[in-house]
């Protein structure tokens, strides 16, 4: 998602944000840049985003307007007792 978003977004600012919960780790990333990104224009970096999510049963979400791009990535924490 930083690739992409330094590659094409063209922005000027990127937020990279983590925060962990008892059951989940998110991680968002969200850009000012041109936006625009549709489920019909995702090349083969978003598929591979969303295929190694689903790998570490995760989910991928990508959200973006005229202006802006956010991913987030939420990740099941599985604690085991020993």
């Amino acid at each position: 998602a930083m690739t992409n978003a330094l590659k094409h977004s063209n922005a000027e600012n990127v937020i990279f944000d983590v925060e962990e919960s008892e059951r989940y780790l998110t991680v968002n990333l969200i850009d000012d840049g041109r936006g625009g990104v549709s489920h019909l224009s995702q090349g083969i970096g978003i598929t591979g985003m969303k295929k190694r999510a689903r790998k570490i049963g995760s989910i991928l979400e990508i959200s973006s307007k005229s202006s802006g791009t956010g991913v987030k990535l939420t990740i099941p924490l599985y604690k085991y007792d020993k």
